[in-house]
């Protein structure tokens, strides 16, 4: 037998997508059909902020309508999506009973079905021709998977769209039609795993006969599921996550961007807000970035608003339309905020006449005013405690993305520096942010953190929709350092207005 080693497989299944549904809500039964793709990707990003994966497997229904006139170009998108944010990762898929006709899928994914060996597993993948509703594992696919498996190998792992186990009671057609048959053909070919999606509720891990079965919920249905499969050899663990937020905990993305940032990629206000509420968020804080109002989108992203502080002093403002177009959602539900940096004069980028816009104030270092490349590791870190002080004192609420500085130089962060930065921020009664915009939060600095009871703002720092809500990674790393489930007096929350 191949040797083994641990393999983690990041699994989906039916996505439903469908762009012409027009809303993002749920269809009549239950399907949030218009985000299908968006929340494909939500899945392998939230995958990835949470250990990441050796490979991808979708268990179909990529779509909702196969044969729809919209059908061959959301299934390009499909593929061009979630090929883009696996980042070079193998892809594994299996058509279901939604998708059209097979070949097309698998054209797109430059992938076919039968057997795919990765990290010494044996992964064959079955794509079963429906009537209807009603599939079949034909009987000429049957022999060959018998006959393939039957080589010497690694542990087999079958992968298909329908369940085959344990039997499902119900009108809606949901197992093969000759899953019986399969039963037998699993065991007497020593299957260590079979992996199905089509059932939207899924079932958890079960077995007969030897094999274990199992099947995973939809991921267009609330709360969003998906499953990270861990193999050991033949030993078998299967995660079980959802998209959704966790049940009793009051979680708030204080940091989404609108459609008047620089930096923004198709994202609205209203559209976060809404995906605050799809996924259980308690609340959401719009943000935009104070110094964008003040100078053009060429010298924000160089950062001469930091090197020559009279371009956002002076001159045309968009704080008005701001005012007018943004500002009227704040509710109870939906608070505002700026973001804002510091300037070389030590001013923080924001007009004396737009202090009452916000409910509160994200500092962030995105520029210096220092030629950065130049510095030492040591002077590196002092500049940069340097400006962080300078945002403390100038009476902000959050430090926004903590420590991204380093990993956007490509500096390794000296070690004194979590649990300086968490005293300096215990000291003036500042959150920090959890954030996983272009970094992961360190562990050391958020255990610290914690520690000195530094408060812990949740924030997506979205500049694209499917990042907007997008929580439940942070939420793990929290309860997993402070040791509980229950981390809701960890959690800032913004003031009542």
């Amino acid at each position: 037998m191949s040797s083994t080693q641990k393999f983690r497989l990041l699994v989906m299944s039916d996505a439903h997508y469908d762009p012409s549904a027009g809303e993002i809500g749920p269809d009549a039964r239950g399907k949030y059909t218009h985000l299908g793709c968006e929340l494909l990707v939500r899945a392998i990003d939230d995958a990835n902020r949470r250990g990441g994966f050796d490979a991808i497997a979708v268990l179909g229904d990529f779509l909702d309508e196969g044969d729809a006139d919209w059908s061959d170009q959301a299934l390009d998108q499909v593929a061009s999506k979630i090929i883009q944010a696996a980042k070079g990762t193998p892809i594994l898929v299996v058509g279901g009973n939604h998708d059209g006709p097979a070949k097309r899928l698998y054209k797109k994914f430059g992938t076919k079905p039968g057997l795919v060996e990765l990290g010494g597993y044996r992964f064959y993948l079955s794509c079963d021709p429906c009537d209807g509703d009603y599939c079949t594992r034909p009987e000429a696919d049957r022999k060959n998977f018998t006959k393939i498996v039957s080589a010497p190998g690694g542990p087999i792992i079958a992968l298909q769209h329908n369940p085959i186990y344990p039997e499902i009671i119900s009108k809606s057609p949901f197992m093969l039609i000759n899953h019986k048959q399969v039963l037998e053909d699993y065991s007497g070919a020593g299957v260590m795993l079979s992996i199905s999606g089509h059932y939207h509720r899924g079932q958890e891990i079960s077995e007969l006969a030897g094999v274990k079965y199992a099947t995973i919920g939809a991921l267009s249905v609330s709360p969003f599921s998906y499953s990270l499969v861990t193999l050991d050899g033949r030993d078998v663990a299967i995660d079980q996550r959802q998209l959704a937020m966790p049940d009793g905990l009051e979680i708030i993305d204080c940091h989404t961007h609108t459609e008047m940032a620089y930096c923004g990629r198709g994202i609205t206000a209203e559209a976060n807000i809404a995906r605050a509420r799809i996924f259980g968020l308690s609340g959401i804080c719009v943000v935009e970035h104070a110094p964008q109002f003040y100078v053009d989108r060429e010298s924000f992203m160089h950062g001469e608003h930091i090197s020559r502080p009279q371009l956002w002093q002076e001159g045309p403002s968009r704080a008005a339309q701001f005012r007018r177009d943004i500002c009227p959602l704040r509710s109870d539900y939906v608070r505002i905020g700026l973001e804002v940096e510091l300037d070389r004069s030590g001013k923080l980028t924001i007009r004396d006449e737009d202090r009452d816009i916000p409910d509160f104030l994200l500092g962030a270092i995105h520029f210096m005013a220092t030629d950065l490349r130049s510095l030492s590791e040591k002077a590196f870190a002092d500049e940069f405690m340097r400006y962080t002080r300078g945002l403390l004192a100038g009476g902000i609420d959050i430090l926004a993305h903590p420590l991204r500085l380093f990993s956007s130089y490509g500096r390794s962060i000296p070690e004194y520096i979590p649990s300086l930065l968490a005293a300096e921020l215990a000291g003036a009664s500042v959150a920090t942010e959890l954030n996983y915009h272009h970094s992961f939060p360190v562990e050391q600095y958020v255990s610290e953190c914690i520690a000195r009871g530094v408060k812990l703002a949740t924030g997506s720092d979205a500049h694209e929709l499917n990042m907007a809500a997008n929580m439940t990674a942070g939420i793990a790393m929290v309860q997993k350092l402070a040791g509980q489930e229950d981390i809701s007096e960890l959690l800032w929350k913004p003031r009542q207005v």
